[in-house]
């Protein structure tokens, strides 16, 4: 393959042609961590890291750190300096093996065992943190992982990685900068995912408990029965191996409302099982603002798991094994409010103690429909359901831009880690 003009071809591919292929052992000097057990972590208040906290608190560059020993603990820990790159040296795949940050904070810290130092002589270190994690390099570190329950990397097998680099510092620094912005407003999008997601939680505990009420609103909310509310349907009874994404009817397993759906289920865009139309039989279809409930659990907090239907249009779709389907009341309760059903004060409490079961917990329709909940109006209830709807389109926007510009971050890294796009 003809490689363009400015480009040479190398054994890790092509690269710009005054870039150098360099091996780690080359860059810098390697060493190990030791000491910091577990019940150490926290016996002080020096700074330090462990092997675990690389997989699960750090991405490519220590920005804080969790865990703080005493100095007595520090005497038998390795001292780590501004720049070095941390390397996880245990883990459980081979595919996650030897994950490492750049640990760019000045102060005096140590690193615990288990972990891989390397202290570069010359080059970027913000940048060796993003190339070091890029899929190329996972590429080559998992192949020097050992081990099959536990695996393990080395300093030695660490040495043999190979790494293309501009020669400059300046162009490595130009580099990192621009990966680094990018992860800035990463970062800052996912604190304010997580804040509007607080400022969420706390108006929906607010509102759908009556502490706090919207403008306009001042009636007393009455007690009802769930059978008041709902009319309950039947439901098929099918298990997950009869299901295929071949079938002609849409079928809505616990499982996934378990596990896929919170609240409210949009059947336009989220994908849901299907089963053959000759299975299903004498059972009703769904419909808009339907409430679809898993009536059993391995424990009591996924008791009554629930999803609203939203979208379902003219889509054949049944609810499946262990789900009870309740038809609302218009004149009771409002589309839109059903889904919230566990967040009313005192339901999950009740449907807890409607409960029977030893390894399965299980409630019934009878049980459910003795339940007694605080309501307010249908009018109050659209409302509350409007205000909190809002929040959750703000969310979703943000978590959208969020995914978005992790996309644009991939792209970077792959052209500018491999010169493909050139900064100077």
């Amino acid at each position: 393959m003809e490689v363009k003009k400015g480009y040479k071809q190398t054994e890790i591919g092509v690269i710009p042609s005054d870039w150098e292929v360099k091996r780690l052992g080359e860059l810098g000097k390697f060493s190990k961590g030791q000491g910091i057990r577990k019940d150490e972590a926290q016996s002080g208040n020096i700074p330090c890291i462990r092997y675990g906290e690389i997989y699960t608190k750090h991405d490519n560059v220590i920005k804080e750190f969790y865990s703080f020993i005493s100095p007595s603990v520090a005497k038998t820990a390795k001292k780590i300096k501004q720049g070095d790159i941390l390397f996880a040296g245990s883990g459980e795949t081979k595919e996650e093996i030897g994950k490492c940050v750049a640990n760019l904070i000045s102060e005096e810290a140590y690193a615990g065992g288990d972990i891989v130092i390397l202290s570069p002589f010359n080059a970027d270190s913000l940048l060796l943190g993003y190339l070091l994690n890029s899929p190329p390099i996972v590429k080559q570190k998992s192949s020097k992982g050992q081990g099959d329950a536990v695996v393990h990397i080395s300093a030695k097998g660490l040495k043999g990685v190979v790494i293309s680099l501009p020669k400059t510092k300046s162009e490595q620094s130009a580099i990192a900068a621009v990966l680094s912005e990018t992860d800035s407003l990463i970062t800052s999008l996912e604190k304010l995912i997580a804040k509007k997601e607080a400022i969420k939680k706390g108006t929906m505990q607010a509102l759908l408990t009556g502490k706090k009420r919207l403008p306009g609103f001042n009636s007393k909310w009455q007690k009802k029965k769930i059978k008041r509310l709902f009319k309950f349907l039947s439901t098929a009874n099918n298990s997950r191996s009869e299901l295929s994404d071949e079938g002609e009817i849409g079928y809505i397993h616990y499982g996934d409302i378990h596990t896929k759906w919170s609240e409210f289920l949009d059947v336009s865009t989220e994908s849901i099982p299907f089963i053959k139309k000759y299975k299903i039989k004498d059972v009703p279809f769904l419909e808009n603002g339907d409430l679809l409930i898993a009536d059993a659990s391995e424990d009591y907090e996924g008791l009554c798991a629930c999803i609203e239907l939203k979208n379902v249009n003219h889509r054949e779709i049944v609810g499946g094994l262990h789900t009870l389907l309740l038809r609302g009341n218009k004149d009771e309760i409002a589309d839109g409010f059903k889904g919230y059903l566990l967040h009313l004060k005192g339901f999950k409490e009740a449907v807890i103690r409607a409960a029977t079961g030893i390894s399965v917990y299980g409630v019934s329709k009878k049980n459910l429909g003795e339940i007694e909940i605080i309501i307010p109006d249908t009018n109050e209830q659209s409302s509350i359901a409007a205000v909190i709807s809002d929040m959750t389109t703000e969310i979703k926007q943000l978590e959208e831009k969020l995914q978005k510009y992790k996309v644009i971050k991939q792209g970077m890294m792959q052209n500018l880690l491999t010169g493909k796009i050139r900064l100077v």
